[in-house]
């Protein structure tokens, strides 16, 4: 969902509507797309791809819920994809452990916990994250290096994953 990101940063800057819309419809055919598919189209249903994805959703949803031309029937086609990403995020066999995907899985959870905290089982997939980050730590964060990835981007990024998560936590009590 880059391109949807772009476009809702762009009605962020101008407060042009046709941004948003834009946005809204390059989402939703996403969707309808990956509700349809049979077969996963190179990383549809990838881990760390539908992570990337879940920052993207609420973006638009904060955008897009008070917007004038709300649709309701929009909006709660954006909510029940989020609840299909949460619901694959948390799925043990989606899980990976050892990598920043793993990491990226379980702050897009917390992140849904967060923009969304009256969905229902909020609870039960915030404590998974949790959970599942306390366990990582561990590993993720070694003496090898700030965390355990063999490079210097990925050093960079585990830095502002544990950043993200530990902006979260707080809100989340």
């Amino acid at each position: 969902l880059a391109s949807t990101e772009i476009l809702a940063r762009a009605y962020e800057i101008t407060h042009d509507d046709r941004w948003l819309e834009v946005a809204l419809q390059h989402a939703l055919g996403f969707i309808e797309h990956e509700r349809t598919a049979w077969l996963p189209d190179g990383f549809l249903w990838n881990d760390h791809a539908i992570a990337g994805r879940v920052s993207v959703l609420i973006k638009l949803w904060r955008l897009y819920r008070k917007h004038p031309d709300y649709d309701p029937a929009s909006g709660r086609r954006l909510i029940e994809h989020i609840l299909r990403c949460r619901n694959l995020l948390a799925k043990d066999s989606q899980f990976t452990f050892n990598t920043n995907h793993g990491v990226m899985q379980n702050i897009s959870l917390l992140q849904i916990a967060a923009a969304f905290p009256g969905l229902p089982d909020e609870q039960h997939f915030r404590r998974l994250a949790q959970d599942r980050l306390d366990r990582q730590l561990g590993f993720y964060v070694s003496p090898e290096g700030v965390v355990l990835e063999h490079s210097a981007e990925y050093h960079a990024l585990g830095i502002e994953l544990i950043g993200m998560a530990t902006s979260l936590l707080p809100i989340l009590n």
